[in-house]
């Protein structure tokens, strides 16, 4: 008998296997959640990326216009805060948004023609033309101008524009920009725009904001800020292109993002002061034009 059972146990043991079949649909079924996780997780972190680099940017446009208010305020009342308490505000603005120490300090000492080891700033104007035909202008000041020249040659290159001569198109104004006052008194406000135009100014407008925008000869730009009355956002001595000179550029060209790469890539070196171009807007969506100008000083 037991001979017998020894000869038919291998046919009773035949059932035992079946679970390997189920270990194999079990690890069939973890694969494919596997799968549906890592997809998951990696959207997850693209938007987290996409959302962290528009942060980014706009923490990086705040400390740029801070900077400048730093370089200005310094420029036009000194840099002792004991007699400038515009500087002094904007200090602690700057500090509120997480603005660095050194860039701060950087800022404030450019307001006075130097660096913060104290060696003199060199101004220099960059040109270049862009394809098919845009003109390009980029003030810049630093220690040393044959490395401006060296790095801004190379950002140049990279978005297939060619150092050229460019200042023809455009003609060269001073520019100054007021806050109103808070309670818009007519009377007030009118005697700002009396002095203004005692001062020298050429044009007066008023920007989305309903800031002041005051327009005139370089050199008398700030005889003007000290003037008029009112908080001065922003003073400056700027390029604006000639209308009949403007390049119009459309979304359809390939140059549109080179062109956008390369304004972006010229504001984020950090001696550079502003940047001119004398493109318009041809056939493209509100969101590519505002690429654009959002790195443009004109």
């Amino acid at each position: 008998m037991g001979s017998v059972i020894r000869g038919i146990s291998p046919f009773i043991r035949l059932p035992v296997r079946k679970p390997t079949t189920r270990s194999l649909q079990c690890q069939c079924l973890r694969s494919f959640t596997a799968s549906s996780v890592q997809l998951s997780g990696h959207n997850k972190w693209s938007k987290i990326k996409h959302e962290k680099g528009a942060a980014d940017k706009k923490r990086s446009q705040l400390h740029g216009s801070i900077a400048k208010l730093l370089t200005l305020y310094s420029k036009l009342y000194g840099s002792d805060p004991q007699f400038n308490p515009l500087l002094v505000r904007t200090v602690v603005e700057a500090k509120k948004s997480g603005m660095a120490k050194d860039k701060i300090e950087s800022a404030v000492a450019r307001g006075q023609g130097r660096s913060t080891t104290g060696q003199q700033l060199k101004k220099f104007t960059f040109e270049a033309i862009f394809p098919p035909d845009i003109a390009v202008i980029v003030e810049a000041e630093g220690e040393s101008t044959a490395r401006l020249v060296q790095d801004l040659n190379l950002i140049a290159k990279k978005a297939k524009a060619k150092p050229a001569a460019s200042k023809f198109f455009f003609k060269r104004m001073g520019r100054a920009i007021f806050e109103p006052p808070e309670k818009k008194d007519e009377r007030y406000f009118e005697k700002a725009l009396d002095l203004a135009v005692d001062a020298g100014a050429e044009e007066i407008d008023e920007d989305a904001a309903g800031n002041l925008v005051v327009w005139s000869d370089p050199e008398l730009i700030n005889k003007i800020c000290e003037t008029v009355g009112l908080k001065v956002l922003s003073a400056d001595i700027v390029w604006t292109p000639e209308e009949e000179t403007k390049s119009k550029l459309n979304s359809s060209s390939k140059d549109l993002q080179n062109l956008i790469e390369l304004l972006a890539a010229l504001r984020e070196y950090p001696d550079v002061l502003g940047i001119y171009a004398n493109v318009s807007r041809g056939a493209m969506t509100d969101e590519e034009w505002a690429a654009v100008v959002e790195n443009l000083d004109n």
